[in-house]
């Protein structure tokens, strides 16, 4: 909305609020108080109350002065209609390189942050154990089954040369028991309990 400055007279020297001086300039109150903001209008002082008030005669020379301001403000209505924000007309909806491009690094990123989730959640609830104490147990694991292995032959050829006269099963029970053995002792030195 544009005012006619010609057919507004100089007044007597007179102090109004924020909504007066709008409604003398034909303004809404939130257009003078973005004019405000902006600088062109600048306050005469404050009343009592400590609200701002303007000299009517003085904010009508600034709205002269920056009448033309106010056209340029819109930055978008200055550009041709090329390089206007929105979607182009024609495009049909098709998505351009760069937006999908974009929306494949977006669920990679989202697919990341489940994961990352899901496996702190996992930790928390026991289904996953430390990669130090993985190691830790399968090394001390190696060690018993090495050593098992190791003394097996030195501890069970003397005792089945003496069993020539022995069957197929008095052979499963001796070997049953020495792997009886082995695994109490992986059970003791892994500390693995047994369900």
């Amino acid at each position: 909305m544009t005012l006619d400055i010609c057919k507004l007279q100089p007044m007597p020297k007179k102090y109004v609020t924020n909504n007066e001086a709008a409604r003398s300039l034909g303004m809404k109150p939130s257009a003078f108080a973005k004019g405000v903001r902006q600088g062109r209008f600048t306050a005469s002082g404050k009343n009592a109350n400590g609200i701002p008030v303007y000299d009517l005669n003085k904010i009508l020379k600034e709205y002269e002065q920056t009448e033309h301001v106010e056209a340029t403000q819109d930055g978008a209505a200055l550009l041709p209609n090329e390089l206007k924000g929105g979607r182009p007309k024609g495009s049909g909806g098709e998505p351009s390189e760069n937006s999908k491009h974009f929306l494949k690094a977006k669920v990679v990123s989202e697919t990341v942050k489940a994961k990352t989730q899901q496996v702190k959640y996992e930790a928390l609830v026991g289904k996953l154990i430390d990669k130090d104490l993985a190691e830790k147990q399968g090394a001390e694991l190696g060690i018993v089954l090495m050593g098992a292995l190791d003394s097996w032959a030195a501890r069970l050829a003397p005792e089945l040369s003496s069993m020539k006269k022995s069957d197929e099963h008095d052979f499963h029970l001796k070997l049953t028991r020495e792997v009886n053995i082995l695994k109490e002792e992986i059970i003791k030195k892994c500390s693995i309990e047994t369900k």
